[in-house]
């Protein structure tokens, strides 16, 4: 099963007052963490900048990774997944990572594609001990079916209850991770 990474870093950060996906956690730009979390696990990946783009940009040149423009970050995560699948091109499946969730790791993006390698769900989320998050996997099918959802958190919507196929919910034995968002988050995780 050919599945890409797409990783999420397009975001403007206001409520963090300075791009969020370049600050260092471990010495690392978060959005690089997330990065190599896809290729750790052996995953072609994509990452979709647009606000602070050659900054983004910047901190991954080194990699072998394809970095994409969201010509329009401001209408959203959807709009920059939708400019991320279209850079995978037509694969079986993505892992849908942020940029700014540093603690999501090589062996939890394992765990998850190996659980929908061997399941074959519609979709999949991962299920902490305190409950989903992301990442998340989307097959072909799931991806069809996002043109018509629209709204904030399209994809929750898109993966709740009345979710046309089946949605794995892959355990792990940890709390979810923090998405960073704002200077208190930051701090959270012990850097800020």
């Amino acid at each position: 099963m050919e599945i890409v990474a797409v990783v999420l870093a397009a975001g403007a950060a206001r409520r963090m007052g300075t791009p969020k996906q370049l600050l260092p956690v471990g010495g690392v730009p978060m959005v690089r963490r997330a990065a190599e979390a896809a290729l750790g696990a052996g995953l072609t990946t994509v990452v979709v900048t647009g606000h602070h783009g050659d900054a983004v940009e910047a901190v991954l040149d080194d990699l072998p990774i394809r970095c994409v423009r969201n010509p329009d970050p401001d209408r959203g995560n959807r709009s920059s997944l939708l400019v991320g699948i279209e850079a995978a091109g037509d694969v079986e499946a993505i892992v849908l990572l942020l940029g700014d969730m540093p603690d999501v790791d090589v062996p939890l993006v394992e765990t998850l594609v190996e659980a929908v390698r061997r399941e074959r769900p519609w979709a999949a989320v991962t299920r902490y001990r305190t409950g989903r998050g992301h990442p998340f996997v989307l097959t072909r099918e799931a991806i069809a079916g996002l043109e018509g959802v629209e709204g904030p958190k399209p994809l929750w919507r898109h993966l709740g209850p009345d979710a046309p196929g089946r949605v794995l919910e892959v355990p792990v034995d940890r709390d979810r991770p923090i998405d960073v968002d704002t200077p208190e988050d930051y701090e959270a995780l012990g850097e800020g």
